[in-house]
């Protein structure tokens, strides 16, 4: 399809001059199939006359008047509704070229705002030799830049608000709309860095450690200011590295898991929220269970258990010979062992605790229809963070340092201090 091409049309400096003339010279090297002339109330004779020179018929052109040609935004808004009005007419952004050469400087900046804002294919303006504001006869060159590329700048910078925001998905597609050679180097080097947050942040929230230690580490390697508040420290990298399956349970894993919840608490997402908060209870104690007294809760031997909770154990044995339990006989057996965790278990300070996580059972998510409301999820966050603060006295402190860097001076934790 034909480009469509907007020009503006200024009134000129001196009547001697004929303010036409270069104006004329573009649009015929310009390859328009449809114009749109920028006009004020004096300059619109000069419009209607490059039409009549051009030999248009009036379905090949349009005038159209600012209303006000001093106020940058009062243009701005009049030539981006030209701009869509153009689109509804079939001409996509990419096929529209702008010509900001002439008119009050109001027009030219309000049309210019206009066209960045539509994602206009080109914009140019008409240089050379100026006699009278004139651009002079066989001096005329045009000068053209496209607009994506700053349009690309303003995506980067949306990007990074993404990356802040948890949206690492959105800011890779906002990444892959931007072409390499719409950027400066400065840029291309920053758009990298941009790439490796997306992907190496938003694979330690997936819990994939190791790619996230990988890209995270081409982070740190990044020379980028922009990026710093992004940057994690070596220490963290090496702690992200020893989660991986096979280190099996640890305090840094519940650490990281509670960040995650909060992390999901912060968006909104309240069943995701919930699900890793019961997660996290449950490995406290298969962790403490596991590591202190040898008990494996996916294959619980007997021997190794209270006296006292043997026979309701036994019935729990499965046809393949196997004793599995979950979270209620989990604090049962810790409770039964003495050991402080199990003893204090929705008691005094934690008391609530099985209440808050039975919530879980009838989320939508899971079996029934409620909703999970935040203040009983910030209630049963807290009172886990003192929980596992039992068990790992320098809990508060793990989950910090695990934390993504830019969100550490957050409050994600009333229990914070």
């Amino acid at each position: 399809m034909p480009k469509a091409f907007v020009q503006s049309v200024g009134t000129g400096t001196r009547q001697d001059q004929d303010i036409t003339r270069p104006l004329v010279w573009h649009w015929r090297r310009s390859g328009a199939g449809f114009t749109v002339w920028v006009v004020s109330e004096q300059s619109r004779a000069h419009a209607e006359r490059m039409a009549h020179a051009l030999e248009l018929s009036p379905a090949q052109y349009r005038i159209e008047m600012v209303s006000d040609t001093d106020n940058v935004e009062a243009v701005y808004r009049d030539c981006l509704a030209l701009l869509r009005d153009l689109g509804q007419q079939g001409f996509e952004p990419d096929m529209i070229e702008v010509d900001y050469t002439s008119g009050t400087k109001a027009m030219t900046a309000g049309l210019v705002l206009a066209a960045v804002a539509h994602r206009c294919g080109t914009l140019s303006y008409i240089s050379g030799e100026r006699h009278g504001g004139v651009v002079a006869s066989d001096t005329e060159r045009v000068v053209s830049i496209e607009p994506r590329r700053i349009w690309a700048d303003e995506r980067l910078r949306l990007a990074g608000e993404y990356c802040r925001a948890l949206r690492f998905d959105a800011a890779l597609t906002l990444l892959d709309s931007v072409k390499p050679v719409w950027l400066g180097d400065y840029e291309r080097r920053l758009a990298a860095g941009l790439r490796l947050i997306g992907t190496g942040y938003g694979a330690w929230d997936r819990f994939e450690y190791g790619r996230a230690s990988g890209e995270l580490r081409k982070l740190r390697e990044s020379a980028v200011p922009d990026l710093d508040p992004f940057r994690p420290e070596q220490s963290v990298l090496t702690r992200l590295v020893a989660l991986t399956p096979a280190n099996g349970f640890s305090a840094d894993r519940l650490a990281d898991l509670y960040n995650n919840a909060g992390r999901r608490l912060d968006e909104g997402r309240c069943d995701d929220a919930l699900a890793r908060l019961y997660r996290l209870t449950e490995m406290l104690a298969q962790w403490i269970l596991h590591g202190q007294y040898g008990i494996d809760t996916a294959d619980v031997d007997l021997a190794k258990a209270p006296t006292p909770l043997q026979a309701q154990l036994a019935a729990r044995r499965s046809a393949e010979g196997k004793i599995l339990i979950g979270l209620d006989l989990d604090y049962q057996l810790l409770k039964a062992l003495d050991h402080p965790v199990g003893r204090h278990f929705d008691e005094g300070e934690w008391r609530g605790i099985g209440v808050l996580l039975k919530k879980r059972n009838v989320s939508l998510l899971a079996h029934g229809l409620e909703p999970v409301s935040k203040k009983d999820l910030e209630s049963l966050r807290d009172k886990l963070q003192a929980l596992v603060a039992l068990e790992v006295p320098d809990f508060v402190d793990r989950r910090r340092a695990l934390e993504f860097p830019w969100r550490r001076g957050r409050e994600v934790a009333s229990g914070a201090g």
